[in-house]
């Protein structure tokens, strides 16, 4: 009952988003909508790599977390948005952002990025010396972990002065930004990093020019996602991994959240077990603040499940980690919070179209929602850091009658 009760859910947001905003660009289909088919990947693939058969019933957990995620969105968006259009004169306005951007900020992204080119060269080098774990410690700590947010960020508006009229140079100086951004996010090594930022620009263009996704956009999207893949392992096995390998170990990275998520859940695991972790980085930033470094904890999950064939896993997917940690009242009313969040963004993108700088903000936490069938991403730094830049780069670029 649990996929069925799914199914009509997922289909009620399709149908109503698509009507009321015209777009498939919403919050809540793009959370809902790859979460429902990698479950179906799950029910397919589940017994032939050797992990637990899916319970419907922990579907129920997906079920009222999206529900209550769209219901509340309704209601925010009816409340923030203001009635606009997509016309000529949004398009030039919109333009005119980057060009200032290209012109006030460029060459010094620009040279940011050189600097982190130098960055790169040292990650590979501790790649040759040590492996991928002490290149993630590099690039994800110190002062250059937060020089690549602030660049991977602003290289979504780098990808979107590719489409508006610039000097050869410039395009050359916004391809090197994006070129080191996406290096730097391979060198990382994790996957989910790579595609959320590929999907960022892709999802700050559509919302840019207006355009729907179409069945060649997510074909791209799988090629992508498999040459990704095909990339990462390449890397870390010195040569050139096996197809058949690839397919097999995407597919088990695609359904690792929904499978531990599964195997907690149907053991009766513990929920509620720690609630500060859904808010973690807001209590770090607070501890940094408060001189208190000692308290900052890791964002990451470290409940790990055992989900058969010999593995262990610490994802759980978008609702399943805020039930886990924040059980069901905590839970629900950190769905409501999230959901106000990110349903702003979106009222404001749609309402105020000329704010490129909140439309990228959007295209981002957009592109981590299309992850939410692997884990919860929204209590990372990287958002809190995102949402301060885009509030200065916002007062930098936008001119003062917008």
């Amino acid at each position: 009952m649990g996929l069925l009760f799914l199914t009509i859910l997922i289909l009620a947001i399709v149908c109503f988003d698509y009507k009321k905003y015209k777009t498939f660009n919403t919050p809540s289909i793009l959370l809902g909508v790859p979460f429902y088919i990698v479950c179906l990947l799950y029910i397919q693939y589940s017994q032939k790599i050797g992990f637990f058969q899916l319970s419907f019933n922990v579907l129920y957990i997906w079920v009222f977390g999206l529900l209550i995620f769209w219901l509340v969105g309704l209601l925010s968006v009816r409340i923030f948005s203001k009635p606009t259009s997509i016309d000529a004169v949004v398009k030039f306005e919109r333009e005119r952002v980057l060009l200032r951007y290209n012109k006030h900020l460029l060459n010094f992204v620009f040279g940011i990025s050189l600097i982190l080119l130098i960055t790169l060269r040292e990650a590979y080098n501790i790649y040759l010396a040590v492996g991928g774990e002490g290149v993630e410690e590099y690039l994800g700590s110190g002062i250059q972990g937060h020089l690549i947010n602030i660049l991977k960020f602003v290289s979504i508006l780098s990808f979107l002065s590719l489409f508006i009229k610039l000097s050869k140079l410039s395009k050359v100086k916004n391809v090197f930004i994006i070129l080191v951004s996406v290096a730097l996010s391979v060198m990382y090594g994790t996957k989910s990093g790579i595609l959320i930022l590929l999907i960022s620009y892709y999802l700050a263009w559509s919302l840019f020019f207006n355009k729907k996704i179409k069945v060649i956009h997510i074909l791209i999207g799988l090629v992508v996602g498999f040459l990704v893949f095909l990339l990462s392992y390449s890397l870390l096995f010195g040569r050139l991994a096996d197809f058949d390998f690839i397919f097999e170990h995407m597919v088990m990275y695609y359904v690792s959240g929904i499978a531990s998520m599964n195997a907690y859940f149907i053991t009766n695991g513990p929920i509620g077990i720690e609630p500060e972790l859904i808010f973690r980085s807001y209590f770090n930033i607070l501890n940094l603040i408060t001189g208190n470094s000692e308290n900052v904890k890791n964002v990451i999950s470290d409940e790990w499940t055992y989900v058969g064939n010999g593995t262990s896993l610490n994802v759980n997917t978008f609702f399943g980690t805020i039930y886990l940690y924040g059980g069901l009242y905590i839970g629900i009313v950190a769905v409501i919070i999230f959901s106000l969040f990110v349903h702003y963004l979106f009222a404001i993108s749609r309402s105020r179209p000329k704010n490129v700088i909140i439309l990228s903000l959007f295209a981002y936490v957009l592109a981590t929602f299309c992850f939410g069938w692997f884990d919860f991403y929204l209590n990372t730094i990287v958002i809190f850091e995102y949402i301060g830049l885009s509030g200065l780069l916002y007062v930098t670029l936008i001119p003062k009658n917008n």
